[in-house]
């Protein structure tokens, strides 16, 4: 058989590698397509020695190099015999190697004589690269089976027998070896609750020849349940009947308890969402809005509504939209994560600075379910940044302008790196190579290289982390310039300094203000120490810098050192600080400013000031001290309150003067009045009896009116002289144990008559409650009064309460009414003498307005208090008296002490002295009714001229006669 049989044609048509060899030689004689692409590179056609073995290198499946005496093609060129299905692997001229299944059969001529080989090559790489995964597929799943607890069952439904992998037994609790296989066994492993939904659930399966699946609990022995989750398929056979049931039981109790865990988290999850403090949101794969929390909606003012879907890109920026729009769609079609910094503005215009990002969610399998992001309001930070970037641009001019220089001292070289402005400030040209520190030595001022050379080792030495020296340098063109140097120290890891680095200023024109300004300060100390004033100097915010040496006398400040930066707005009280802060605040932009106010001395001494506050402007205008120059005025101050106080209190007294002025003159026609209303009745009854005759009946009538209207006067007169007698001091009283039950009755006895003239009820409530230590006359008086008033000012058919009780160790007398009250403005005065609510003499009530003055000194001297309350107008009006009680018991069999035998004065010898004539006769006359002899003289002169023949027992005399 000849090579010439091999048809080029037909082998490029194999799908394998086919090569055609000569022997013994093995030359490649022929060869197809496919063997080209196993070789990776095609043979050049020309080459018709290259040999077979010298186009591949052979090795074993385990990768070790194959000799060539034992390569399969020098096995079918020895023995003539073929090698079929032979694995193997070569190595082509890049260097990677595959694997091949190997076929080579002999080509044989007519003698049988091997005259060349088709050697076959089918790549099985990619079968060998599936074996193996398949395999380690295999061992991971049985490794995954066992570590997840998964078993396998199979049921024999013919016999009811079971069959169980051993972690099955495992899964339900069982010993290795236990179960025993019975379909009864596996049933009472079950939860009761799960028996009958997994019986009902095999019985469907089988039915129905759909795949069995459910999640059922199982019960332990020891009381444990695990959960299972079973699947599994009927098997039937060529008749439809239902032989086998097979499939895995998965322990899914972990999964359970993630579930739980899970819909807690997720619980938690969505509780914290809407509290958080940034802004929360989830997409869809596509990137669409599904889902924003408070705070988001709250930054981009839309509601969760509005933000569904692309609705989000309202609260957009308009400035930011388009950018934004861009970059969340391409991050969510491309799959990767989100972050933007971006701007929200609301529909009322408020932008809030964000930082929005977003990352995928996945479920377990990885599948994408879409993005959840945040954004986190971050306009804080971008207005730092801004303040921070405008502060930078500032330092960076302020450092142009200032002339400096920066440096560096490597200490371990002694190599110093100036920056160009550094040369310029030392007056030295620029050098390619590097200082050193014996050339800045030199650079300085001769006086000035010791101390800054020990400045220097001692920041070194001591490994203080910055320097800061102040010194002269020899500037060759400028002369003598001063420069401040700041640096700081470096150090390395095991704490020695390696670097000392910092920057040079040019301070030359400061060190000269300096002088100047010192020259200038002590001119003005001067100038301040002469000063008679207490003058103090203040910096920009109030803070106290300087006090002159009359101004700490004035102060009486022993030690200025406490008071030097303390707040000059201080030293003023409370009262007196608005006053000063207001001229602080003048002055701080650039006016002048006075004020006067008090203020103490350190020691309390109470003193006045005026105060000039003058700013201080630098040559900007700009306030940088404040010059605050204090009088003391104390002296003319207090003149000035002086005469203040006296202008008020002559006010107060002329205001009093008026009052009383007009208080006498409505009491003088209100007397007038009251004086002459009486007497009318009076004079017109006696005229009338002098010059006509009457019946007895009228001429009865007439006595009375004439007898009432003199008891209204005298009554008028006696509270006139109870007055006179308060107002002196002279109102004397019989003090004794009182019973108040009598005193209320006596009282209640005299004003009975007019008020039954009135139809006005009387209800007294008194009980025994104990004693008083009182005049009983003068308490009579109070509560007569106090019934008059109530039954005047009571319209017909009214009602008087008058109640007595104890309220503690006080006794209270409780007299109401419901008469016209009292206006709640007029309550504060009811007590005044002479006041009444109508003054005018036309008023419906009469009195002086004294009986409610005279009562609450009367109340008052029995160590009493007195009030009066009113709902108001035609509401009524009560009376409260409460006077202390004696720590006696009442007397029950108490009689009346008001009720005394009629005197008998026979024998009794009286000299009445009055020089009005009808009062004289009127005693005379009284006087003799009772049996008493009497003598009535018109003056003093007549008294001494009958003393002697007359010799009175008693003597009654007017007291006011000329």
């Amino acid at each position: 058989m000849s090579l010439s049989i091999v048809d080029s044609q037909l082998i490029d048509l194999l799908p394998v590698a086919v090569y055609v060899c000569e022997a013994p030689s093995g030359v490649i004689k022929r060869y197809n397509r496919k063997a080209a692409e196993l070789w990776g590179c095609e043979p050049k056609r020309d080459d018709t020695e290259k040999r077979f073995s010298g186009a591949f290198r052979l090795y074993y499946p385990n990768g070790s190099l194959m000799a060539h005496c034992h390569t399969p093609m020098v096995e079918v060129l020895r023995d003539g015999m073929p090698v079929h299905n032979r694995e193997a692997m070569i190595e082509r001229p890049d260097g990677s190697r595959i694997t091949v299944l190997v076929n080579i059969d002999p080509i044989k001529d007519e003698t049988g004589v091997t005259v060349g080989t088709v050697n076959v090559f089918q790549d099985i790489s990619d079968r060998k690269r599936v074996e193996a995964e398949l395999q380690e597929s295999e061992e991971r799943l049985r490794l995954a089976l066992y570590a997840s607890g998964m078993g396998t069952w199979d049921w024999n439904i013919q016999t009811g027998r079971i069959q169980w992998s051993e972690n099955l037994e495992t899964l339900f609790g069982l010993e290795r070896g236990e179960f025993d296989g019975s379909f009864e066994m596996f049933v009472a492993r079950l939860h009761p609750a799960d028996r009958q939904r997994v019986l009902a659930a095999v019985d469907r399966a089988i039915a129905t020849k759909e795949d069995y699946e459910i999640e059922f609990r199982v019960v332990y022995p020891n009381g444990t349940i695990r959960w299972a989750q079973s699947q599994g398929k009927v098997f039937y056979d060529q008749n439809g009947q239902p032989m086998r049931m097979a499939g895995i039981d998965i322990d899914i109790t972990e999964r359970k308890r993630a579930e739980v865990a899970l819909r807690e988290s997720e619980q938690r999850y969505a509780t914290l969402a809407q509290i958080s403090p940034v802004g929360i949101f989830r997409t869809n794969v596509h990137g669409d809005c599904l889902y924003t929390n408070a705070r988001w909606c709250e930054l981009a003012g839309l509601t969760a509504e509005e933000a569904q879907g692309k609705g989000w890109l309202k609260a957009l920026h308009p400035d930011d939209r388009e950018r934004v729009y861009a970059q969340w769609y391409r991050a969510a079609e491309s799959n990767v994560p989100f972050w933007s910094e971006y701007r929200f503005q609301t529909a009322e215009g408020v932008v809030s600075w964000l930082i929005g990002q977003a990352i995928a969610e996945r479920d377990t399998e990885g599948n994408l379910l879409g993005y959840v992001g945040t954004i986190t309001d971050i306009s804080e930070r971008q207005q730092t940044e801004a303040a921070l970037r405008e502060n930078e641009q500032r330092l960076r001019l302020a450092l142009t302008g200032a002339e400096a220089g920066l440096w560096d001292w490597e200490i371990q070289t002694d190599k110093i790196v100036w920056s160009p402005e550094n040369y310029y400030l030392y007056g030295l040209a620029p050098t390619n190579g590097s200082l050193r520190y014996e050339d800045w030595y030199n650079a300085l001022h001769p006086e000035e290289r010791e101390r800054v050379n020990t400045e220097v080792a001692s920041v070194v030495e001591q490994r203080r982390p910055e320097f800061q020296a102040e010194f002269r340098i020899v500037h060759p063109q400028r002369g003598i310039r001063w420069i401040l140097a700041l640096g700081r120290l470096t150090l390395n890891e095991q704490g020695e300094p390696i670097r000392l680095s910092g920057i040079n200023l040019d301070i030359t024109v400061r060190k000269i203000a300096e002088s100047v300004l010192r020259q200038s300060e002590e001119f003005k100390r001067l100038m301040l120490e002469s000063s008679s004033d207490c003058i103090k100097l203040l910096d920009p915010e109030g803070k106290l810098l300087y006090v002159n040496a009359r101004g700490r006398c004035l102060l009486e400040i022993d030690d200025i050192t406490p008071y030097i930066n303390t707040d000059w707005i201080c030293f003023w009280q409370q009262g007196d600080r608005s006053a000063a802060q207001t001229a602080f605040a003048v002055a701080k932009t650039g006016e002048l400013s006075r004020f006067q106010s008090f203020c103490p001395t350190a020691k309390g001494t109470p003193k006045w000031w005026d105060v000039v506050i003058a700013p201080i402007l630098n040559s900007a205008g700009q306030v940088t001290q404040l010059l605050a120059t204090s009088r003391d005025i104390t002296a003319g101050k207090q003149a000035e309150i002086e005469r203040e106080r006296l202008l008020k209190q002559e006010q107060a007294a002329r205001a009093e003067a008026e009052r009383a002025n007009r208080v006498k003159d409505e009491f003088l026609a209100i007397l007038s009045h009251e004086l002459r209303s009486p007497l009318n009745p009076i004079l017109g009854w006696a005229k009338l009896m002098q010059t006509r005759s009457f019946a007895p009946t009228k001429m009865a009538q007439a006595l009375a009116t004439i007898e009432r209207n003199a008891k209204l006067q005298c009554q008028l007169i006696d509270d006139l002289l109870d007055v006179a007698k308060i107002l002196r001091g002279k109102l004397s009283m019989n003090v004794a144990p009182v019973n108040l039950v009598f005193v209320i009755e006596a009282a209640l006895d005299t004003v009975r008559t007019a008020a039954v003239a009135k139809s006005i009820l009387l209800h007294p409530v008194l009980p025994q409650i104990g004693q008083v230590c009182g005049d009983s006359a003068r308490l009579q008086q109070i509560v007569w009064n106090l019934l008059s008033n109530a039954i005047k000012f009571t319209p017909t058919g009214g009602r008087v309460d008058i109640r007595l009780s104890r309220v503690g160790n006080l006794a209270q007398i409780t007299v109401s009414d419901t008469g016209k009250g009292i206006k709640p403005d007029f309550v504060p005065h009811i007590f005044e003498s002479f006041r009444q609510e109508d003054v005018s003499t036309t008023r419906k009530y009469g009195g002086l307005g004294l009986g409610l003055a005279i009562v609450q000194h009367l109340v008052e001297a029995h160590g009493g208090t007195i009030w009066a309350d009113s709902p108001g107008e035609g509401q009524g009006a009560t009376f409260t008296v409460r006077l202390p009680l004696l720590a006696l018991e009442p007397k029950s069999d108490e009689t009346d002490e008001f009720s005394e035998p009629e005197p008998d004065l026979t024998t009794i010898r009286v000299l009445v002295v009055d020089d009005e004539p009808d009062s004289r006769e009127l005693f005379a006359a009284l006087l003799s009714q009772y049996g008493a002899e009497v003598l009535s003289v018109a003056s003093a002169a007549e008294v001494l001229a009958s003393l002697e023949s007359f010799q009175p027992d008693v003597l009654v005399s007017d007291i006011g006669m000329p």
